[in-house]
């Protein structure tokens, strides 16, 4: 029989009489067992675009003239990336669905889709491609690592993150690097700057020392921004700001007391206690201008005893702050004249 030709069929009962009453006459035709023709192209709809998903409509060809429709083959294109994608070959939508939420999508990414139908005989064309679609940008997904944290100038830090090859929206400006600080002896709110991303991946950061308190240990974290929000932070790092040179402090006390012939007491107090800084006592007699000698202290002390001193002499004595990057203020103390030997206070 020919595959289109219409054929009309009638059934009776036979005996060897002969016929029974002829059934109702059957136009029937043959099926015809071709693969489809191309199916319409896709719809995306709009209001469910995010930034990894979208949902994808399409119209169910009608199968009259072919076996019945099996699956919907998908395929996607990514923008200035001429190759079609195959989308989840594994789960086929069956050939009655006519919706279907595509997974997996890159953020603020432009895609394209388009449709094949299969049946028992093959697979059809594809159908023409929608026209490109751009996925929402999303908060950064990547998690920087802090490799380390310079703090050899005072007042400033700088910070180096180990290289990262990709960045979530790359192709978006608007990413760029947050940090969080804050010292950790308090429950203040975090001190935030926002910096763009150079090809050192390194960060700058100064003038910490006028809202940073230089004895503490201060904790630190970095991460990805954009305008959705804030990726993963970094691992905590901790760090000390170095201190500049106390210019600035200067001793605001100093009494010497003459204890005898060869010891002079010297008494001094300070406003501020900084635990990276030392005191610089220097004294010098009056005959010997040419012979200043000096001792160095701690931060926590505030006396001490020059002894070994020439008796019935004058003494210049002189007193500052200091710490490695440089020095304080110089407090001079009134001249004084250790006693006579044998005579003590």
């Amino acid at each position: 029989l020919e595959k289109t030709t219409p054929y009309t069929f009638i059934l009776c009962a036979k005996t060897r009489i002969g016929c029974g009453e002829t059934s109702i006459n059957r136009l029937l035709t043959m099926e015809k067992r071709d693969r489809p023709a191309a199916p319409y192209p896709p719809t995306i709809i709009e209001s469910s675009i995010n930034s990894t998903s979208l949902i994808l409509t399409w119209r169910k060809d009608s199968d009259f003239n072919y076996a019945p429709i099996r699956y919907t083959l998908i395929e996607y294109e990514e923008e200035y990336i001429t190759l079609w994608k195959s989308y989840d070959l594994i789960n086929k939508p069956d050939g009655q669905i006519t919706k279907l939420l595509i997974r997996n999508l890159r953020p603020n990414t432009k895609y394209r889709f388009r449709l094949a139908s299969q049946n028992d005989m093959g697979i059809s064309d594809y159908s023409r491609a929608t026209n490109y679609v751009r996925t929402k940008e999303s908060v950064p997904l990547f998690q920087p690592t802090i490799d380390y944290i310079s703090t050899n100038q005072p007042c400033q830090i700088d910070i180096y993150l180990k290289d990262f090859d990709s960045i979530d929206n790359n192709n978006n400006n608007n990413t760029r690097l947050k940090v969080l600080m804050k010292s950790i002896s308090n429950e203040q709110i975090f001190q935030k700057s926002y910096h763009s991303i150079n090809e050192n991946y390194s960060i700058h950061l100064n003038n910490l020392c006028k809202d940073s308190n230089m004895n503490d240990t201060h904790v630190l974290y970095v991460c990805l921004s954009n305008t959705i929000g804030d990726g993963p932070l970094s691992f905590a790092y901790y760090f000390h700001i170095q201190s500049p040179a106390p210019t600035h402090i200067s001793i605001n006390l100093l009494n010497v007391s003459v204890l005898s012939s060869t010891e002079i007491l010297i008494q001094w107090n300070i406003n501020q206690i900084l635990p990276s800084t030392s005191y610089r006592i220097r004294w010098i007699a009056a005959n010997e201008t040419n012979k200043e000698k000096s001792l160095i202290t701690s931060y926590n002390e505030s006396n001490i005893i020059l002894d070994n001193l020439m008796p019935f002499t004058i003494y210049k004595i002189m007193i500052n702050i200091f710490n490695i990057n440089g020095d304080g203020p110089i407090r001079e103390a009134d001249l004084v004249q250790t006693h006579e030997d044998g005579m003590n206070i």
